[in-house]
C-alpha cells in the first residue's frame, strides 16, 4: 500500500495565514460598519455576531462538501481564492451598505435593523467562505495521518489570528489606508492558493500546469499596481458612500474617520459618518444660545473648560466673555488640524485667540491630571449615544467635574430636547442624565428647548432673566437675539417646572459607568426615529426583569437532558451545547473587556488590536495546552473543570472592573491596561482550551466524517448569539454586573447538563466509541 506523504511546515503556515487573513478582514469590515453606525461601539457586537454566524454556516456546509474527498487541497485553494477576490468588494461596501438599504442621505442616521441586515449581506459571502476553510484544513490534516487534526487546525488558525491582529494594528498605527491592507491580503492569499494547488502534499495537483504559471505571473503583476488600485478602491468606496458630493478629504485616525464633503460652496465635516459642522457658514444660533446662557450664569468665568463638540461657534461665543483661559479638550488631534485649513472666519477667530489652549486627551484623564480648577465647565454638542460619549454623562463623571470646579463654579450640559414635547424615549434619556446629576449638584437648573440645557452647581440658587440680560449687555455690548424678552421666554418658570415634572415621572434609572443607561435610552430614541421596530423591541425588553432570564438556561439544559438517543448521540449533543455556551462566553469576554476599557479610558480604538491580541494569546495557549491531552477520561475531567472556571470568571470581570475603577487615579493607565490584558488572556485560555478537548471527547475514529463542522458551527453560533445579546440588550440595558451573572448562569446550565448526562450514561464516556 502506498504511504501518503507526511506534512511539512507549509501546512501549518498556510492554515495560520488563513486565520490571520480572517481576523484582518473582520477588523477592517468591522471598522467600516462602526463608522456607518455613527461610531457606536455596540455596533461591534452586531458585526462580530453576524461574521460568526456566517462563518458557522460556512463551516457546516464546508464540512459536508469536503468529507470523504481525496483532494481537499483543491477545495482549500478555491476557498482562499474566493475569499481574496471578494474581500476588497466587501471592504468598499461596508461603509455604504446600510445607506443603500434605507435610502438614507449622507450623514443621515441609520437604524439598527439596517445595520444588522446590511452587515449580513456584506459579511455573508466573505465570512462563510472563511468558515468553510476550517473543516477543509481539518481534512487535509487527517489525510496526512496527524492525530487530533481538529485541535491542530484550530490551534494554527488561532495563532494566525494573533499574528494577523498584531500586524494589522501596526499597519493602522502607521495609517495605511484600509484598501491598501486589503489588497496586500488579497495578493498573499492568491500566492498561498497557487502554492496549495501546485503542492502534491496538499492533496491537489501532482505538478505545476501552464494555468498555475500564468496565475502566478498575474499575481506578480498586481504587486506594483497596489498603490494605484488602492486609490481607485478608496475613490469608489467614497463615491458609493457619499453619492454625487465631492469628497475633499477622508482620513482614518486612531479614534475615528474624518470626512469632508463639498456641495457647491459649502463644506460639511463628518466625524464617524455624523455631521459635525458646515463651513464657511456654520449654524451659530444653537451654539450662541448655549454658550451665552452658560457663561452669563457665572458672575466671573475666568478659567473655562470646553469638552469636545465646540469648534465652529461654541468656542467663539465663550471667548466673547472676559475669560483668561479657555481650555479645549478633545481626543483626536487630526480634527483641529483639518479645521484649521478652512477659510472660515469663525474657525480662524477661535484658533487665533491666544486664550485658547488645546489639549488632545481624554477629558476624564485631563480633569484627573490638570493641576487647576475651573469656574465653568461646558460639555460640547455631543449626546450619550456611544460609550465614549456616555462616560461624560455618568454619575461618576459628574462627581469628577464637581471636584474640579471653583466654589460657585458651574457645569453646563446640553441634551437633545423638543420645544413641543418630548417622546417617551427622549424623556427617558434626559431623565437618566438628570437622575445621575441631581444627587451630585444641589443646584440643577433646567432650560427647556430644542436642546435642553442643564446648569449645575454645588451652591443653591438659580438665574433669572434680569441678571443674565444685565451681564450680557455689559460683556457683549450688542447681545443680538439674546434680548430680555428672549431670556424671559427661555427661563420661563412654568416650562422649566413642566420639564422637571416629566423627568421625575419617567421610570428611567440613573446613568452610571458600569450601567450605561444613557446609551440604552439613546439607542431607544435613535431607534424611534430611524428604526421604530427596534425601539419597540427595546421598550418591551426593558419591562422584563433579568431574574426571569436566569431560568431559561436551566430550562434548556432540562430539555436537552430529556432528549433520547444513543449514549454517543447524547454525548455529542451535550458537548456541542457546552461549546455553544463557550462561544457566547468567548464573545462576552472579548466585547466586555473592550467596553470596560472604553468606559475607563475612552480611547479603545487605539488599543483595540492589543486587547484582541491578548485574548487571542489566551486562545492559543489554552488550545496548545489542551491538544496535549490524549486520554479521553482526562479530557472529560479537564473539560468539566473549565466549565467551572469560565462560569466563575464571568462575574469576576465585574469585580476586577470595580477594583480598577476605584484605583483608577492611584494606579495609572499602564497597570490597569496590563490587568485587562491579563484578564483577556486568562479568559481566552479557558475558552480556547475547550474546543480541542471537545473535539477529542466526541471524535469518532471509525467514521469517515469528523465533528469539526458541527462543533465549529456551535462555537461560532454561540458567538453570534452572544454578540447580539450583549450589544443590543444585556449590556446597555442591565449593565456589567447583571450581564456577567446572566452569562454565568448559562455556563452553569451547560455544566449541569454535562454532569447529569454523564451520570445517566454510567458515569463515564471513556468507553463510548
Amino acid at each position: 500500500m502506498k504511504r501518503r506523504p507526511t506534512t511539512t511546515a507549509s501546512l501549518p503556515l498556510i492554515v495560520a495565514l488563513v486565520g490571520g487573513g480572517g481576523i484582518a478582514g473582520q477588523v477592517i469590515l468591522l471598522r467600516g460598519f462602526v463608522i456607518a453606525g455613527g461610531g457606536n461601539e455596540l455596533t461591534m457586537g452586531i458585526v462580530l455576531a453576524n461574521w460568526l454566524v456566517c462563518e458557522a454556516i460556512g463551516a457546516y456546509v464546508g464540512d459536508r462538501i469536503v468529507s470523504g474527498r481525496k483532494n481537499p487541497g483543491t477545495v482549500y485553494a478555491l476557498l482562499m481564492t474566493a475569499f481574496a477576490a471578494i474581500l476588497p468588494l466587501a471592504s468598499m461596501a461596508s461603509g455604504s451598505a446600510p445607506s443603500w438599504m434605507t435610502g438614507a442621505a449622507p450623514g443621515e442616521g441609520i437604524g439598527m435593523t439596517a445595520l444588522i441586515l446590511s452587515s449580513l449581506v456584506v459579511l455573508g459571502p466573505v465570512s462563510a467562505i472563511h468558515g468553510a476553510t476550517f473543516p477543509t484544513a481539518c481534512r487535509i490534516f487527517s489525510l496526512h495521518g496527524l492525530g487530533q487534526g481538529i485541535g491542530r487546525a484550530y490551534l494554527y488558525e488561532t495563532l494566525g489570528s494573533l499574528v494577523g491582529g498584531i500586524v494589522l494594528t501596526l499597519a493602522f498605527i502607521a495609517r495605511w489606508p484600509s484598501m491598501h491592507v486589503v489588497l496586500w491580503l488579497t495578493i498573499i492569499h492568491f500566492f498561498a492558493a497557487i502554492y496549495v494547488v501546485a503542492s502534491p502534499r496538499m492533496g491537489a495537483l501532482s505538478q505545476p500546469t501552464p494555468a498555475i504559471i500564468a496565475s502566478l505571473a498575474v499575481v506578480l503583476l498586481l504587486i506594483p499596481m497596489v498603490p494605484t488600485l488602492s486609490r481607485l478602491g478608496n475613490v469608489t468606496a467614497l463615491r458609493w458612500k457619499w453619492g454625487d458630493g465631492e469628497v475633499v478629504e477622508s482620513r482614518d485616525t486612531p479614534h475615528g474617520r474624518i470626512t469632508v464633503m463639498r456641495r457647491l460652496t459649502e463644506n460639511t465635516v463628518y466625524y464617524n459618518g455624523e455631521p459635525l459642522l458646515t463651513v464657511p457658514n456654520p449654524d451659530l444660533t444653537t451654539a450662541v444660545d448655549f454658550a451665552h446662557l452658560a457663561a452669563a450664569s457665572h458672575e466671573d468665568p475666568s478659567r473655562v473648560l470646553l469638552i469636545a463638540g465646540g469648534f465652529g461657534g461654541l468656542a467663539q461665543a465663550l471667548l466673547r466673555h472676559p475669560i483668561d483661559e479657555l481650555v479645549y479638550v478633545d481626543l483626536d488631534p487630526d480634527l483641529p488640524e483639518i479645521l484649521r485649513t478652512f477659510d472660515c472666519a469663525v474657525l480662524q477667530e477661535e484658533f487665533s485667540d491666544p486664550r485658547l489652549r488645546l489639549e488632545h486627551r481624554d477629558a476624564r484623564l485631563f480633569l484627573r491630571d490638570d493641576p487647576g480648577s475651573f469656574d465653568l465647565i461646558v460639555l460640547g454638542f455631543i449626546d450619550p449615544t456611544t460609550l465614549q460619549a456616555n462616560r461624560l454623562f455618568t454619575r461618576e463623571f459628574f462627581h469628577t467635574a464637581r471636584a474640579r470646579l471653583h466654589p460657585g463654579g458651574l457645569f453646563a450640559v446640553s441634551l437633545a430636547g423638543s420645544p413641543t414635547g418630548m417622546t417617551p424615549e427622549l424623556a427617558d434619556l434626559n431623565a437618566s442624565i438628570f437622575r445621575a446629576a441631581a444627587p451630585v449638584f444641589p443646584r440643577l437648573q433646567i432650560i427647556p428647548g430644542d436642546r435642553n440645557i442643564y446648569l449645575m452647581s454645588a451652591q443653591s440658587g438659580s438665574m433669572d432673566a434680569d441678571i443674565l440680560a444685565a451681564r450680557l449687555e455689559t460683556r457683549l455690548k450688542a447681545p443680538g437675539f439674546l434680548s430680555h424678552a428672549y431670556l424671559e421666554h427661555r427661563l420661563d418658570a412654568q416650562r422649566a417646572a413642566a420639564m422637571r415634572a416629566s423627568l421625575e415621572a419617567s421610570r428611567a434609572t440613573a446613568n452610571e459607568d458600569l450601567n450605561p443607561r444613557g446609551v440604552y435610552y439613546g439607542l431607544s430614541h435613535w431607534g424611534g426615529i430611524f428604526s421604530p421596530g427596534l425601539s419597540g423591541f427595546l421598550q418591551r425588553v426593558s419591562r422584563l426583569h433579568p431574574a426571569w432570564l436566569v431560568f431559561l438556561p436551566g430550562l434548556m439544559a432540562l430539555v436537552l437532558m430529556a432528549c433520547g438517543g444513543s449514549p454517543r448521540a447524547r454525548r455529542q449533543r451535550t458537548v456541542t451545547y457546552s461549546i455553544w455556551t463557550s462561544g457566547i462566553s468567548g464573545m462576552a469576554f472579548d466585547l466586555l473587556i473592550l467596553f470596560v476599557f472604553q468606559i475607563l479610558y475612552g480611547f479603545v480604538y487605539s488599543m483595540l488590536g492589543a486587547l484582541i491580541a491578548a485574548f487571542t494569546v489566551g486562545l492559543y495557549l489554552g488550545g496548545r495546552l489542551a491538544i496535549g491531552v490524549t486520554d479521553r477520561e482526562r479530557a472529560l475531567r479537564f473539560f468539566r473543570y473549565l466549565e467551572i472556571f469560565i462560569a466563575s470568571l464571568l462575574p469576576s470581570l465585574y469585580l476586577v472592573t470595580v477594583l480598577l475603577q476605584v484605583n483608577l487615579h492611584r494606579l495609572g493607565i499602564l497597570p490597569i491596561f496590563l490587568a485587562l490584558m491579563t484578564f483577556a488572556a486568562v479568559s481566552g485560555g479557558g475558552v480556547g482550551a475547550q474546543f480541542p478537548l471537545a473535539a477529542h471527547i466526541v471524535d469518532r475514529s471509525t467514521s469517515k466524517t469528523t465533528p469539526a463542522g458541527s462543533l465549529y458551527a456551535a462555537d461560532l453560533l454561540g458567538g453570534w448569539f452572544g454578540g447580539l445579546l450583549i450589544a443590543i440588550v444585556a449590556f446597555p440595558l442591565w449593565g456589567l454586573l447583571t450581564t456577567t451573572l446572566l452569562l454565568a448562569s448559562l455556563k452553569i446550565s451547560s455544566l449541569a447538563l454535562l454532569v447529569g448526562t454523564e451520570r445517566r450514561d454510567s458515569g463515564s464516556w471513556n468507553s463510548l466509541t
